[in-house]
């Protein structure tokens, strides 16, 4: 059964209070309990049915009728449940758009906002940091906020919102505004924060050394691979619509980071350190 009480909700809880199923606990128990007695309603429907019979059966009219609405309420379900969780993906595509655009506004790039959506997130679920995918989103196991769970069923279909907020303060909140756009002033260049074109390809160096540490892909051999620390920067910057910037020129970006990484271990050497 669904905690309706907690304060934070996953797109499969919230799509089972939606339908009022929430007295199972997942959609994936829902659809067990129908694959379970189908055949069996089914076998009494026919029962009722059939005119050469007794029209007696184990299950009532309205038991069958109880069990065929079920039916149709999970196939809602999993609409719902789909539908939210392309929400929350773009919840988290604001929560690391925001915590983001400062640094890219530095490098004098100005990446388009995430599409709107009235979902929060309560709480974050993400892939370790030494995942193959590092802090990747969680978006089944992402909960979020009742509020804005009651917003966006208000918004979209107009009932069940009060399931989530009886209060029915949504409606006073319903007039959505964007989140803010982080657009830092920005008085400083990249010239500015590193003093010679050395500290820089040594910053490249140490990023591309935490990247190969983070996950295998992007290490060769005990050290950073470059290429492949190249080939995820082209694939960012084609998300962003960048790729083909001419400002944004990374065909020498695997050689820099080769760079970068030398010049730290050649700093280490004559410390006597090694990484």
């Amino acid at each position: 059964m669904v905690n309706k009480f907690s304060r934070g909700l996953t797109a499969d809880e919230a799509a089972l209070i939606a339908l009022e199923l929430d007295n199972f606990n997942s959609i994936s128990a829902l659809n067990n309990y129908i694959s379970d007695n189908a055949e069996w309603v089914n076998e009494c429907k026919a029962l009722r049915a059939d005119p050469y019979g007794d029209g007696h059966a184990p299950l009532s009219y309205e038991e069958i009728e109880e069990f065929e609405e079920i039916q149709e309420k999970a196939a809602l379900a999993v609409n719902l449940r789909d539908a939210l969780l392309d929400e929350i993906q773009l919840a988290y595509s604001w929560i690391d758009y925001n915590s983001s655009v400062g640094d890219y506004y530095e490098l004098g790039i100005h990446p388009t906002p995430p599409l709107e959506t009235r979902i929060e997130i309560f709480q974050e679920s993400r892939r370790a940091p030494d995942d193959e995918y590092p802090l990747a989103p969680l978006i089944h196991s992402t909960k979020v906020t009742k509020i804005s769970l009651a917003k966006w069923f208000y918004a979209n279909y107009g009932s069940s919102a009060e399931k989530f907020d009886p209060t029915e303060s949504y409606k006073e909140t319903i007039n959505y505004q964007k989140p803010p756009i982080s657009q830092p002033n920005v008085t400083s260049t990249l010239n500015q924060r590193t003093k010679d074109s050395n500290s820089l390809l040594v910053s490249l160096g140490v990023m591309a050394f935490i990247l190969s540490k983070q996950t295998k892909q992007l290490e060769r051999g005990g050290k950073p691979n470059f290429s492949a620390i190249k080939g995820k920067v082209q694939l960012e910057l084609d998300k962003l619509g960048l790729e083909d910037d001419d400002k944004v020129v990374t065909s020498n970006l695997n050689k820099d980071l080769g760079s970068g990484f030398k010049l730290i271990e050649e700093l280490l050497k004559k410390s006597g350190q090694n990484l």
